[in-house]
């Protein structure tokens, strides 16, 4: 049966093969499932099971074909990603992770979270490439390609993957590593739901006990000199630093300090895996860019690195959008905050240079399909909701197209829209020919478009 919902007869047979719960359309329980990060995204599934292992991925996967209704996954929701009109796998339940200190390797279900690993790792003088926010899933921002604290020095997170679990379309389950699938790995490494449920992951670790790093605030009006120093700074740098520097709004200070409550301010992260002295005179430059309100940077355990960007720890709504940049001077750190400086009418809540570059421009050992590896820089914005105006989009648009001269031709997939593969003319987060690739396997491998929810490769 083909049809836009699912009868009562369907849910009840599909409760038959699965032990977690199963929410039909419209069910409070089910919304339940999908509360993220993001409070501001609504959802409009048409099932929700929440399931509690890989056999009920399987099972799920196998009745959705059967009467003819996309599926996709959500883990821990930190992304602003919609559902409508689909069967959505909740594997927030799927949580074991395990560290073994020996292979220095981590193997962690779909719904981890960052922090959990972070700290498992750190017991045994490991680290993994996580996200800078603990909250933030494992899986999702793996399969993505994942920008971390680390990502200069050893690249994206996805390029450490050992292998991982996934259920494919017709509901089978295979473990699939660089030699066994091939193809398979390196799709799902980049194309993120398009070819699969992925239910557990193994990734390697690095061998980190501590770092120089933490965080430098600067008034906001100090912003042209600190980003034009940023800009310079960032032209020579050892792959050991990675930075990031974002001009925030003041209600984003709490987080750090009680004195910068209120402020619109300048927030610098840096780790440097190093020693404390070399660390310093590498982020010398920027301590000298302009008074320097708060300073955080000092050596810590690995174990704190997640404290370093201030994120926020409770649910929050907001509008996203991003792109990757191929070079930064002066005439792009001009027009970025021509255009994003808080003194406008209606400013940005964050807008964010990570700056990219040294393993993360490099081909990965085992490889895969993550974009963006010649891009310089990432460029995020976070907006207040729209809240029916469209001021915010708005005005993340006039940020992006003012940066189109740097903008590279591929877009940084967890920023985009969840529509389908964009259509012509529009950002897509694969080059040319890693599109073409894709799209052959998604026809050979998944024909009948079971996955098709989202930003997914189109057969």
């Amino acid at each position: 049966m083909a049809s836009a919902a699912a009868t009562r007869t369907d849910l009840a047979d599909l409760r038959q093969q699965v032990a977690g719960p199963v929410h039909g359309p419209g069910d409070a329980g089910g919304l339940r499932e999908l509360i993220g990060h993001n409070v501001v995204v609504e959802h409009d599934p048409l099932v929700v099971v929440g399931v509690r292992d890989t056999r009920d991925v399987a099972a799920t996967v196998r009745w959705a074909n059967e009467v003819g209704l996309g599926v996709t996954a959500h883990a821990t929701g930190h992304s602003s990603r919609s559902y409508r009109d689909a069967v959505v796998l909740s594997t927030r339940r799927l949580r074991g992770c395990v560290i073994d200190p020996e292979r220095r390797v981590a193997r962690v279900g779909a719904g981890v979270r960052w922090g959990t690993v972070v700290a498992a790792a750190a017991h045994h003088g490991l680290a993994a490439l996580n996200a800078s926010s603990p909250r933030v899933g494992v899986v999702g921002y793996t399969l993505a390609g994942g920008v971390g604290p680390l990502g200069r020095q050893y690249g994206f997170a996805a390029d450490l993957v050992r292998s991982f679990e996934l259920v494919t379309p017709e509901g089978r389950v295979v473990r699939v590593t660089p030699t066994t699938h091939p193809d398979l790995y390196w799709a799902v490494l980049g194309a993120p739901g398009s070819f699969g449920v992925v239910t557990r992951l193994e990734f390697d670790l690095v061998p980190v006990r501590q770092l120089y790093g933490g965080a430098l605030w600067f008034d906001a009006e100090d912003a042209p000199a600190v980003f034009g120093t940023y800009q310079e700074w960032t032209t020579d740098l050892p792959d050991a630093m990675t930075s990031s520097i974002a001009l925030m709004r003041g209600s984003d200070a709490s987080q750090a300090d009680p004195l910068l409550r209120g402020m619109s301010h300048v927030h610098l992260r840096v780790t440097h895996l190093g020693d404390s002295e070399t660390g310093a005179d590498v982020l010398a430059p920027m301590r000298r860019a302009a008074r320097v309100l708060v300073d955080t940077a000092r050596n810590m355990p690995y174990s704190a690195v997640t404290d370093i960007g201030g994120h926020p720890s409770q649910p929050a709504p907001s509008r996203s959008t991003g792109a990757f940049l191929e070079s930064l001077d002066r005439r792009a750190v001009d027009a970025l905050l021509s255009t994003a400086a808080p003194r406008h009418d209606v400013p940005l809540t964050v807008v964010e240079l990570r700056h990219l570059g040294g393993a993360l421009g490099r081909l990965p050992v085992r490889p895969n399909c993550v974009g963006g590896r010649d891009a310089a820089f990432l460029l995020g914005l976070v907006a207040p909701p729209d809240r029916g105006t469209k001021v915010a989009a708005r005005r993340c648009h006039d940020v992006v197209a003012a940066l189109a001269p740097w903008t590279s031709d591929v877009a940084p997939i967890n920023y985009l829209n969840h529509d389908p593969e964009p259509s012509a003319g529009e950002p897509c987060p694969w080059s040319h020919s890693d599109r073409d690739r894709l799209r052959r396997l998604k026809r050979e491998l998944d024909p009948v478009n079971t996955f098709r929810v989202g930003r997914t490769v189109q057969p």
